[in-house]
């Protein structure tokens, strides 16, 4: 499974995080929009710094799916939440 998490606030300049898991409970949590611990340094840090994290997308997928995710660039596009956050702004 292939998840982006959504970083608030930013933790420095990262407001995104794109991971993937085979862990069966790992993958579980993440579809029931629990954040599980997850060992990447970055998140460790923004933890640490008191950044809170949401589950907002999940992909059938493994690694490759992560890479082609992460290769696209720009997480936001796939933020369910920073998408409606946009639109608010644009009708202002």
């Amino acid at each position: 499974m292939v998840y982006l998490l959504h970083l608030e606030p930013a933790f420095k300049r990262a407001r995104h995080f794109v991971g993937a898991t085979s862990d069966p409970s790992t993958a579980l949590a993440l579809a029931r929009g629990d954040v599980p611990i997850i060992d990447a340094p970055l998140l460790v840090a923004a933890r640490d710094a008191g950044v809170q994290f949401t589950v907002e997308r999940t992909w059938v997928g493994g690694e490759r799916e992560r890479a082609r995710i992460r290769s696209q660039k720009g997480a936001a596009t796939f933020c369910p939440l920073c998408q409606r956050l946009n639109q608010a702004r644009r009708r202002k």
